[in-house]
């Protein structure tokens, strides 16, 4: 690998760019839990959506339970 410059090979207190993100565990099973629960989807659909599409039906689905709540 090519020599860098220090400040390019590491930041300031430690943090240095690039790899990957990772969605929060926990976060991702409580909404694929929920989509479960609401839609009845296969575990490994829910786990297939890219984040975005499964932020639609997250959203898609918590209205459905609003409006199924103001009927009762």
């Amino acid at each position: 690998m090519p020599l860098l410059p220090r400040g390019v090979r590491r930041r300031p207190g430690g943090w240095s760019a690039g790899g990957i993100l990772t969605y929060a565990t926990a976060d991702l099973l409580d909404e694929v839990a929920y989509l479960a629960a609401v839609l009845h989807w296969p575990l490994d659909t829910l786990l297939d959506l890219e984040h975005p599409d499964r932020a639609h039906f997250l959203a898609y689905a918590h209205r459905i339970v609003d409006e199924v709540e103001e009927e009762q």
